[in-house]
């Protein structure tokens, strides 16, 4: 897997980077190992199917992070893990919370307390 690919994506808050898949593999990482699944094969499988998927359907050279964010969502409730997707969702939301401010939606620490997603 190529680390970089070659077209830029679009950050919530202006910036613009290119778009790494060693870094998308990350975070998918990361939400699968929250949800309970501790396989970097799964992750970095996901990170190659998107990047290919990107490259297929892009419309230009910028990619909106809302929309590489959803896309890795989907992917991931394809495949079967569907906590995993709402983890890497609640990431993102975080993410948000942080740069904007805003609380969190969730006051708990993050990723601690499943009982809000019916997995305890």
């Amino acid at each position: 897997m190529k680390r970089q690919a070659e077209f830029l994506v679009s950050k919530r808050d202006g910036r613009r980077e290119w778009l790494r898949a060693t870094k998308l593999a990350r975070s998918i990482h990361l939400a699968l190992s929250a949800a309970g699944i501790v396989t970097r094969e799964a992750s970095l499988d996901l990170a190659t199917r998107l990047v290919a998927r990107v490259r297929r359907e892009r419309q230009d050279e910028v990619l909106e992070t809302t929309r590489l964010a959803s896309l890795v969502q989907h992917e991931l409730i394809d495949r079967g893990y569907s906590l995993a997707a709402l983890r890497y969702a609640e990431a993102a939301q975080h993410k948000v919370a942080t740069c904007t401010g805003e609380p969190p939606l969730r006051s708990e620490s993050f990723w601690s307390d499943d009982r809000f997603f019916g997995t305890s």
